[in-house]
């Protein structure tokens, strides 16, 4: 499989950030199923062919530095968006942590859990991680690492992938 490769090194304050986008050709992704807070279960398949527009699907944790840093301004982008969906899924290992950390955060989204088995399934090896899933379903790439979502030249990178 070929892979295109983007890095940003970025300065902020005294730190070093690097983001890398990997973009696959094309690649089917395997399915996915997540709990929701009622206690029901939805599935990667089933979301987006509900939503009938681009996904990007972002995995996140409590206890990830770069998540914490990152979340808020993706939950703040994200509604902005009309033309993508944002799917925030957490890989904390009870729902109750999750729950404390987006109330803790005052953040706006919903609360889906899924399990690491399952984020390894998708290959996904560290935090935080977003998949660009277009509307057919395929994957056509992935952001690694803390993103900068209000950069708008930034994100319309990402979006180029998906539409």
């Amino acid at each position: 499989m070929k892979f295109i490769v983007f890095t940003w090194v970025m300065m902020l304050a005294n730190s070093v950030l690097a983001v890398e986008i990997v973009a696959p050709v094309s690649k089917e992704i395997p399915e996915l199923v997540w709990q929701l807070e009622n206690g029901g279960q939805d599935s990667l398949q089933d979301y987006v062919q509900r939503q009938k527009r681009p996904v990007l699907l972002h995995f996140w944790a409590a206890w990830c530095t770069s998540c914490v840093h990152e979340l808020p301004t993706m939950s703040q982008w994200q509604k902005s968006q009309d033309d993508v969906d944002v799917l925030f899924i957490s890989l904390d290992q009870q729902m109750a942590q999750a729950d404390f950390f987006i109330k803790k955060m005052k953040l706006e989204i919903p609360l889906c859990l899924a399990s690491m088995g399952e984020a390894q399934r998708l290959g996904i090896r560290g935090l935080p991680v977003t998949i660009l899933i277009d509307v057919d379903g395929v994957e056509r790439g992935r952001v690694l690492g803390e993103f900068p979502w209000l950069n708008p030249q930034e994100v319309m990178k990402i979006i180029e992938y998906v539409q």
